[in-house]
């Protein structure tokens, strides 16, 4: 038989509840301080400031090196603008700001004077020797204006060579300040189609949107100096009738030499696209002088050999109807 001690159970069934009252409060006051923290968090990050985007501090995970027009540069030093922006300096950062209500969107951090007139990568890229995989080969060729002279508009015509016949590679383009500001054709670079975006270097490689342009099409890449003081400079960069690739950005530096590019990361001609050249028309400098300079091109020849034994071939130095070709074979 099993004597039960009555007082002993009451005192027994009251401590049990007590325990449970208390890790039930226990576990709801735990409950509450994951909110509350929650919350603060929440309040803080509303609070902060735009985060940097990281241009120029490479990190580990996004320092895998990309093609440009530029060359091969890091991923974390490339930044496609948002439409709608303007990417300028002000007080001495480099930042991009919504062309309608003026936000600032990012921060691309302090403004580096020393890079703004050459930037990193693109004397590597216009090497242009038979080093593909660093560099590219291709055809360069600059010229300044005269001095004293300020280039108000600067355009070329061209039309899309037909499809390479591999995945390779290649970049075309009209540009200033040595490609620091440059419409841009690209074929391959993970797309096996043509696009246009266009290009220019502030504190990193920025470019607006990609659009698929078919071979055969003729192309006007187009730069303008829309405004400027005597510490700062308004360029927009379009390509004639797709205005939604449009970029514009707002430099210290003035852009006042005139360049023409075959880029392609390859080391033969095969690879280029299968007909004998590509022109580079309409050729126009507009200063805001009202006068339209001479161009006396510069050639930078790459160690492509062709069946035809030509690379780049100026037809003509004029201000207004120049044209320098790019031979593919």
């Amino acid at each position: 038989m099993v004597n039960i001690n009555l007082n002993k159970l009451k005192i027994n069934s009251f401590t049990i509840n007590l325990l449970i009252m208390k890790k039930s409060n226990l576990f709801k006051t735990m409950i509450f301080l994951l909110l509350s923290a929650g919350i603060i968090q929440g309040c803080k990050k509303d609070n902060q400031k735009i985060p940097s985007t990281g241009a120029i501090s490479a990190t580990a995970s996004s320092d895998a090196l990309v093609l440009t027009p530029y060359g091969r540069v890091p991923a974390s030093q490339v930044f496609a603008d948002d439409p709608g922006t303007t990417v300028s300096v002000e007080n001495g950062r480099v930042v991009e700001k919504n062309d309608a209500s003026g936000k600032v969107l990012k921060d691309f951090g302090a403004y580096d004077a020393q890079t703004s007139n050459t930037p990193p990568g693109r004397n590597l890229a216009l090497k242009l020797n038979s080093l593909a995989v660093t560099s590219g080969t291709g055809y360069y060729t600059s010229a300044s204006v005269p001095a004293g002279d300020t280039i108000k508009k600067f355009t070329t015509r061209w039309i899309v060579p037909v499809a390479p016949t591999n995945d390779s590679t290649q970049f075309l383009w009209n540009g200033l300040d040595g490609g620091s500001l440059q419409p841009v054709l690209q074929w391959g670079n993970g797309s096996t189609t043509w696009q246009i975006a266009n290009w220019y270097y502030l504190n990193g490689y920025h470019h607006g949107t990609y659009i698929t342009i078919p071979a055969g099409t003729a192309l006007t890449g187009v730069i303008t100096l829309t405004a400027h003081t005597d510490t700062s400079y308004t360029y927009t960069e379009s390509f004639t009738g797709y205005a939604a690739a449009n970029v514009t950005v707002v430099r210290p530096t003035l852009a006042n030499s005139t360049a023409e590019c075959w880029e392609s990361y390859t080391n033969s001609y095969i690879y280029f696209p299968n007909q004998s050249y590509v022109g580079m028309t309409n050729i126009n400098c507009l200063t805001l002088e009202g006068t339209h300079p001479s161009l006396p091109w510069v050639v930078s020849t790459g160690s492509i050999t062709t069946p035809s034994g030509k690379n780049t071939v100026v037809v003509s130095d004029s201000g207004t109807n120049g044209e320098v070709d790019f031979y593919f074979r």
